[in-house]
């Protein structure tokens, strides 16, 4: 399954072994890390989705025509995603 995970950043590794490594681009492993450095979300065609469920909160499957799901935009809107001056 193509999916949004939020996860601690420190989990990222243990993330990426459950991402195909091939495939199309949109399969391929994505990350973005908050301003903080404690929070993540990735994105990839996941091999073992019960190990992902343990590792975060599914925020969602990539959308049909390549878009994120609104959960996606939603958690990107809270305050521990914005930068601070």
């Amino acid at each position: 399954m193509n999916s949004y995970y939020l996860i601690t950043a420190s989990k990222i590794d243990d993330a990426r072994q459950y991402a195909l490594t091939e495939g199309l681009p949109n399969q391929l492993f994505q990350v973005t890390i908050n301003p903080t450095g404690d929070l993540a979300i990735v994105q990839a065609e996941w091999t073992d989705i019960a190990a992902m469920d343990a590792l975060g909160t599914n925020l969602g499957e990539l959308q049909a025509d390549g878009s994120a799901p609104q959960a996606i935009y939603d958690e990107l809107a809270k305050s521990e995603w914005q930068w601070s001056e």
